[in-house]
């Protein structure tokens, strides 16, 4: 009697202890952003009902990624036909981010850090109080600005391009730049 005990908690432990096993497997890959991830799902319990929850609910995240990186590509797509560029700008901790146009207006590559610093050194000269005052007047947390202004490349040439920034709430900041 024991030992048939035994195996029975043996049994049970076993019928417990392995769909959670594969549902905390599921669970990590799902961190990893591994969203095809599927539980094996057998039987009609709870355990099967709890998979098949999961499994549900992991497609939508999936779903959402898929719309997120689909509308980015359209965004990119006509930035670049409109020569239009976009970045955002945390105040609170001065770190920029730049479209893949704002990276080709400004003449710098991708691996290059976007500061202030670098659209000042792409500033015209005789344009750089201009551009200053408006940096420092959206680090005060100024309204909005639309100002035109030069860039002087490094091959000499010249590029007009227009800033308009437009504040949004907390501490960051969205702005559009275009070439004209």
């Amino acid at each position: 009697m024991l030992l048939f005990a035994a195996f029975l908690g043996l049994g049970i432990t076993r019928s417990i202890t392995q769909p959670l096993g594969r549902l905390m497997e599921a669970s990590n890959a799902l961190g990893r952003g591994e969203f095809q991830h599927r539980v094996s799902v057998t039987g009609k319990d709870e355990f099967a009902h709890l998979g098949r929850v999961f499994n549900d609910t992991a497609g939508t995240p999936r779903d959402l990624y898929e719309t997120l990186y689909s509308r980015e590509a359209y965004l990119a797509e006509a930035q670049r036909v409109s020569q239009t560029g976009s970045f955002g700008w945390n105040l609170s901790n001065g770190e920029l981010l730049w479209s893949d146009e704002t990276f080709r207006i400004f003449g710098y590559g991708r691996t290059v850090k976007p500061t202030a610093e670098l659209v000042l050194q792409r500033t015209h000269p005789e344009d750089i109080p201009l551009v200053q005052q408006l940096l420092d007047g959206v680090t005060r947390g100024g309204t909005d600005w639309d100002l035109e202004h030069r860039l002087l490349m490094p091959d000499g040439s010249v590029k007009c391009v227009r800033v308009v920034v437009r504040p949004q709430p907390a501490t960051s900041r969205n702005c559009s730049w275009s070439a004209q």
